[in-house]
């Protein structure tokens, strides 16, 4: 590691101490985090960690997929119609009830270009051999290798390198009222009865010590001996933009792969 990185990695650390210090953090905007439906994805969550540094999860892949300058307001709610018949905003016709889809504004860091996918507990009465909704559902989405798919937002593979199909769930949304910090709960659920491997994230901004910095502190427990957990999806199109300054993980081509229980932290230099 360069003297350079050594550096970089410390002052992002003491910034982070100071966060979880006491110290509450101020936010862009009164409403900073929310959960929405997007114009392409449903249950999503925005985060304003800074005017910016904005962040978008897909929470039913437990991944994040979006990152954005958004000043103060990172966005508003669509109010009018669907502008064309195959871009619908989610409704089936005509205008909506009220304001309730989401669209963001403001240069992106990164935005990975995927519609919604279909979550592991979703109904299977509702897809069929097209990889579609049902009539009067979404159309035809990426899937995952539960319905025949080939996406990935985590995976898991066992001692002997296999992968292990593993269930992501969502598990909860906590926020720290005193110093602002938010922490996103996963589970990994192991096939056979094997258990449930447990992720929290917790996503911050850091300027330090200079440009435009995403800080995420993962951590992971009930990981089985000899297995390995991947984030396959770090978050735009340049891995190279994300580098692990804390913590067991290493980033391994496109994904940041953890292989014991315990807390890494992930940085992303913007």
């Amino acid at each position: 590691m360069t003297i350079s990185k050594v550096r970089q990695t410390l002052l992002i650390l003491i910034a982070l101490l100071w966060c979880g210090a006491g110290a509450q953090v101020s936010r862009p905007n009164a409403l900073w985090f929310n959960k929405v439906i997007g114009l392409e994805r449903s249950r999503q969550l925005y985060v304003a960690l800074n005017a910016n540094m904005w962040v978008m999860y897909d929470l039913p892949q437990a991944v994040l997929y979006q990152a954005w300058v958004g000043g103060t307001t990172g966005g508003s709610f669509v109010t009018g119609p669907p502008v064309n018949a195959t871009n619908q905003y989610w409704f089936f016709s005509g205008t909506p009830q009220f304001a309730h889809v989401y669209r963001t504004s403001g240069t992106n860091y990164f935005r990975d270009s995927v519609a919604e996918y279909f979550a592991s507990y979703t109904n299977p009465a509702h897809i069929n051999t097209t990889t579609y909704y049902t009539t009067g559902k979404w159309p035809k989405q990426p899937i995952l290798p539960k319905w025949g798919g080939t996406y990935r937002s985590w995976s898991v593979r066992n001692a002997a390198s296999q992968i292990v199909e593993a269930e992501i769930r969502y598990r909860a949304l906590l926020v720290n009222n005193a110093t602002n910090v938010l922490t996103l709960k996963y589970g990994l659920i192991l096939p056979n009865n094997g258990g449930e491997i447990t992720i929290t994230e917790s996503p911050e901004y850091s300027n330090q010590p200079s440009g435009n910095h995403l800080v995420r502190t993962f951590s992971f427990a009930n990981i089985p001996t000899g297995y390995q957990v991947a984030l396959e999806k770090l978050g735009g199109a340049n891995p190279s933009a994300w580098s692990v300054t804390s913590g067991s993980a290493s980033i391994q081509g496109t994904a940041m792969v953890q292989t014991a229980d315990g807390q890494t932290i992930l940085n992303g230099s913007f």
